[in-house]
């Protein structure tokens, strides 16, 4: 491989890569492969600015699709910026406008540490725990906001978005997580990749949601002013008001499935039980009646989830949220919706 940058020779272009066998020279591939960075040796794989490839064969790597199950070409995205992507052991490392991310162990997309750039020389560099950033920037004429020589540890119960560079084919969602009004994507522990919507945070995967805006309000919450099991950053954003919405989840002929059904609350206005009671209905039936999230929650400003198991669909999934009758109570309020296909 050659290393494809503007103070290399014109011969020196990122379109091919040959590996020979150390011991004896021996050949053991030659292939085309177009890239524009310095590729990265990360245990059996190369890694390019755009994909990476079995150090041993030359093939291709691929991943599964979190959203269908299905094989895809391994990838990632970055915006603009002057340096080179470097590696550690579970965390790639770019300029991407701000300082940039991609997150090898869980894959859940390119993310930013907003209110700093790395240097023009790669400078964000992750060893023994810690992602060292020295001040490559004072000649820099970028403006932003830290110019100063850091340090990060990983705080896992702080606020990341994400965003995702690859499309939806259309084939039957397996699993998904709709996080209303959230301001990126995200991937959680057990490896259902939250969408934000509507999408605003960057790049996704453009799943076909319709919602009545007419009769809602979206509203967003820091989610350290909340408490739970860690899905905080869940139940932190969402819509309040009369919600109507339909999830597709196939664009082609799907028989039907059974699904398991994940709905997230959080009160963050109301802070008495009784004060919002509401029910709430999927595929036109009802499955929680006079729901009370601060009663059930035992406060408000706690996660609450509701799992509705046995749905039965198609290639959709609705979902509405109405005010109890009788009740004098507010509009309801939605934070997410997590879909899982049941074998």
């Amino acid at each position: 491989a050659t290393r494809p940058s503007r103070d290399m020779v014109r011969d020196d272009v990122g379109e091919r890569m040959i590996v020979y066998k150390a011991e004896d020279g021996q050949l053991i591939w030659d292939q085309k492969i177009e890239y524009d960075n310095p590729p990265i040796l990360h245990g059996g794989k190369i890694i390019t600015d755009r994909a990476a490839y079995d150090l041993f064969t030359g093939a291709q790597i691929y991943r599964t699709d979190p959203l269908t199950g299905e094989k895809i070409p391994w990838t990632y995205t970055r915006t603009y910026g002057c340096n080179y992507n470097i590696a550690g052991e579970y965390l790639l490392s770019f300029r991407s406008a701000a300082a940039g991310f991609y997150d090898l162990f869980t894959e859940g997309g390119t993310g930013n540490y907003g209110g700093f750039k790395s240097g023009c020389t790669s400078n964000l560099i992750a060893a023994d725990g810690v992602l060292n950033a020295p001040d490559y920037t004072r000649t820099c004429q970028c403006s932003y906001q830290n110019q100063t020589s850091l340090a990060l540890i990983h705080m896992p119960e702080l606020e990341y978005w994400t965003t995702n560079n690859w499309s939806w084919n259309g084939k039957p969602i397996q699993r998904i997580g709709i996080n209303l009004n959230a301001p990126g994507d995200r991937i959680d522990a057990d490896g259902t990749l939250w969408l934000d919507f509507p999408s605003v945070g960057g790049e996704s995967p453009d799943i076909r949601i319709e919602v009545d805006t007419l009769h809602i309000k979206p509203f967003r919450r820091h989610s350290s002013t909340l408490s739970g099991d860690g899905d905080e950053w869940i139940a932190a954003s969402g819509f309040a008001g009369a919600i109507v919405m339909e999830i597709v989840l196939a664009l082609e002929p799907a028989d039907e499935a059974e699904y398991s059904v994940d709905l997230y609350f959080a009160e963050v206005f109301a802070k008495k039980p009784s004060e919002r009671v509401f029910d709430v209905f999927v595929q036109g039936h009802k499955v929680l009646e006079n729901l009370d999230i601060v009663r059930e929650a035992g406060a408000a400003d706690r996660t609450l989830v509701k799992t509705i198991a046995d749905v039965r669909a198609t290639d959709k999934i609705s979902i509405a949220c109405r005010p109890s009758v009788g009740a004098a109570a507010s509009e309801p309020i939605l934070s997410g919706i997590k879909i899982v296909k049941m074998d």
